[in-house]
């Protein structure tokens, strides 16, 4: 893997200019063991022709990246790699850290020469900011063992010469959803489901209501009816057991009274059956 002081050798075939004047500093494009790219257009899919983030008309300064969307992103810089390096990209930490997720950074074959393009989704909750110029993927480059036998250019002009393909086209471009995560369908479902409860709840409570009010005021009268009902019939049943008990006691007052008089010794002979 190339470090810094090999890639400054490099880096004017690589980007076809001069090296940069803080080729040491902390913004500078060359890193320890990496170079980094930035933005240069950002293509929205579903944007209709002559809309700005379509094919033809690409945006060109920041774009706020919604929670959910898809962006894709050419490179500012464009490369030319030599046929005897090969390299393999990752998003930046401070890129990834915010939640947004390259599906196709990849590896660069040797011998390609143009600008990348990476499809861009922002898995976080927060809208991000893509800003023209602003880093975008860092690249790790390789010195290969020995030179393909054909390289990426070759390969494309072994059959007589060949365009360079468009980095974005319309096709891409159609494949892919705007929503990648369906956020937008999703936010919007949960709002209508809760506006509808809502409006439920605004009709049915009241109703509600009124239906409790008037059914007490109805059956309140009834109830007090049954109450006062049931308490007389314990009163009645109370003064029956009374007189049930006294009748039952007057019995028993009866039956003893019986066995003493039958109980009672018959008098002794020639005593006096009175008294005077």
């Amino acid at each position: 893997m190339l470090n810094d002081a090999d890639l400054k050798i490099l880096y004017p075939t690589l980007m076809a200019k001069p090296l940069p004047t803080d080729v040491d500093g902390a913004r500078s494009p060359i890193q320890p063991a990496s170079l980094d790219l930035s933005i240069g257009e950002i293509h929205v899919p579903g944007a209709k022709p002559g809309e700005l983030g379509a094919v033809e008309t690409p945006q060109t300064e920041a774009f706020s990246l919604s929670p959910g969307h898809t962006v894709v992103v050419t490179t500012l810089e464009e490369l030319s790699i030599p046929p005897t390096h090969g390299a393999i990209g990752f998003p930046p930490t401070t890129i990834s850290n915010n939640g947004i997720l390259m599906t196709n950074p990849g590896h660069v074959d040797p011998g390609f020469k143009g600008r990348l393009t990476f499809t861009v989704i922002n898995m976080g909750r927060q809208p991000f900011e893509l800003r023209p110029g602003a880093r975008i993927v860092t690249i790790l480059f390789f010195r290969l063992d020995r030179r393909p036998d054909k390289d990426y250019e070759e390969r494309r002009t072994s059959s007589g010469p060949t365009p360079m393909p468009e980095p974005v086209t319309r096709g891409r471009m159609d494949r892919l959803a705007p929503d990648m995560l369906d956020v937008d369908r999703r936010v919007k479902a949960i709002t209508d489901d809760a506006e509808s409860k809502t409006r439920r709840l605004a009709i049915w409570v009241p109703l509600a209501l009124a239906l409790v009010v008037g059914a007490g005021t109805i059956i309140a009268p009834i109830v007090s009816n049954l109450l006062s009902q049931n308490a007389d019939l314990q009163r009645r049943v109370s003064v029956l057991e009374d007189r049930k008990n006294q009748e039952e006691i007057q019995k028993r007052l009866d039956q003893l009274e019986q066995q003493v008089s039958t109980s009672s010794p018959p008098p002794a002979p020639g005593a006096p059956s009175g008294t005077r």
